[in-house]
């Protein structure tokens, strides 16, 4: 579906670059419903608070993107990426939003969370919540997608299983990997996990996490890592995956090494967006810092990409399909922002 054409779409003309930019033939007004959860009675009653965006008046079905929040465990953590979620519900699709709401007691996961090394109680409790329940908070909802609708009338019919991405921005990657099919391991010799969930289509990460070896926590594995592993944690990931990032996309770990799930999963619609102006840094992928001239450009553009990404594969939109092969980005950013296929 990516392989490179290289030409470029019938609209976008070189001479004026902002005829280059993607955008759908789809625009709603966006309803937002917050201040809601489901109760997982199988994980010990956790509660899940939730924010849901969709297109208000869209026909039913639509496709449903499950988006993994950045940064540290919070309450209301869900309310992040709120312009990425804007973003795509305007599109025609359905938003759902997870927090990883703080466990309340560690006591019953201090076994586990010894075995891969995370005994400190507090520190117990925060991998727990962000790196084992973030992953099966996705099963959880696609497992219960009617009690989701039943959360509003404005949602009824509104799902449509059978089209369901998971994607994410940051800490939240850890989650769209590990259901896209990377293994994660703690502790040398310790426990593999795997929180592969088969019913996603496509898989979105902004500001990807990358391997332990180069200072993530997420427990993705490199052979770089010098800990006897032979296997990449990504090998496993096959089905479309669009990742962005870029150079200026750091948290204190080397921008270069959240590419490595894009070098190292299995090859075919794999896309890469990957933006070479340091000014464009981690949350500018989250479209979200935008604060600058050129960070406002930057977001514009790359949620352009990301959008396309999705109309492409989930929609199977020819236009979508027809700016994904070409070069039509790299035109539109002044050759500022690269989009790479696998």
């Amino acid at each position: 579906m990516f392989s490179p054409a290289r030409a470029l779409p019938s609209t976008c003309d070189p001479a004026d670059p902002a005829t280059c930019l993607y955008t759908s033939d789809l625009a709603y007004d966006v309803g937002d419903i917050d201040q809601v959860s489901l109760i997982d009675s199988a994980r010990n009653h956790y509660e899940i608070p939730l924010v849901i965006r969709y297109p208000v008046g869209a026909p039913g079905p639509r496709p449903v993107v499950i988006w993994h929040h950045g940064g540290f465990p919070s309450e209301r953590g869900a309310t992040r990426s709120e312009e990425w979620s804007c973003k795509l519900a305007a599109a025609g699709y359905v938003l759902i939003h997870p927090a990883r709401a703080p466990i309340a007691d560690p006591t019953p996961f201090e076994a586990e969370c010894r075995d891969n090394g995370f005994a400190d109680p507090e520190r117990c409790a925060g991998w727990i919540t962000q790196l084992r329940y973030g992953p099966q908070n996705t099963h959880f909802l696609i497992d219960h997608l009617a009690d989701v609708e039943a959360l509003d009338p404005a949602l009824a019919g509104m799902l449509d299983a059978t089209q369901i991405v998971v994607a994410g921005h940051s800490a939240g990657t850890a989650s769209v990997l590990a259901n896209a099919g990377a293994s994660q391991q703690w502790e040398p010799n310790g426990p593999v996990y795997n929180e592969r969930n088969d019913a996603p289509i496509a898989f979105m990460a902004t500001g990807p996490q990358g391997p332990m070896y180069a200072g993530f926590s997420s427990g993705f594995q490199s052979p770089g890592s010098h800990r006897g592993v032979t296997t990449h944690s990504f090998a496993a990931i096959e089905r479309p995956f669009l990742f962005i990032t870029g150079v200026g996309d750091e948290t204190g770990e080397p921008p270069e090494t959240r590419v490595t799930a894009w070098l190292t999963s299995l090859p075919g619609n794999k896309a890469l967006v990957w933006d070479t102006v340091a000014e464009a840094v981690h949350e500018t992928m989250d479209i979200d810092k935008c604060n600058t001239p050129l960070r406002a450009e930057h977001c514009e553009w790359l949620g352009s990409a990301g959008l396309a990404f999705l109309d492409a594969v989930v929609r199977r939109r020819p236009e979508a399909e027809e700016w994904m092969r070409s070069d039509a980005l790299s035109v539109l950013s002044g050759g500022a922002i690269e989009l790479h296929r696998r």
